[in-house]
């Protein structure tokens, strides 16, 4: 992934993260409660105990956005689910934000984001990371 892409992904998710955050003040939620959910979706790195293959599943399965987004489809049934929500998007643009990304089998600091990732892994066509496939 080329540094401006990065950049672009980072901003973003910076952005999202302010969002959360102010949706999450504005509808008055305990800081506190926050401060527990946050951490939540972090617990499923005990998988690397296991292997680094589990690890990654579970870790890419807490750190993406398709969880949270199917568990609002069930906001109009219980309510409460939007602070579980709210918290757990914070937490994963958090991450990225910061450059965090999801991880892959080969090793916990390869990741979508990383800079070590384009040089860790060769590309399975051949080409280059930085090079378009049409040109």
């Amino acid at each position: 992934m080329r540094l401006q892409h990065l950049i672009i992904v980072r901003l973003e998710n910076l952005l999202l993260l302010l969002a959360g955050i102010g949706l999450y003040w504005h509808l008055q939620y305990s800081w506190l409660t926050l401060c527990y959910l946050i951490l939540i979706p972090d617990v499923a790195m005990v998988a690397y105990l296991v292997s680094n293959k589990a690890g990654a599943l579970f870790y890419n399965l807490t750190h993406t956005f398709v969880l949270p987004l199917i568990l609002l489809a069930f906001y109009p049934l219980y309510p409460a689910v939007l602070l579980v929500v709210i918290a757990w998007i914070i937490h994963i643009s958090f991450d990225r934000a910061l450059g965090y990304g999801l991880k892959s089998p080969q090793g916990f600091k390869i990741t979508h984001l990383a800079a070590e990732s384009t040089q860790s892994i060769k590309p399975v066509t051949g080409v280059h990371p930085d090079k378009s496939l049409a040109g």
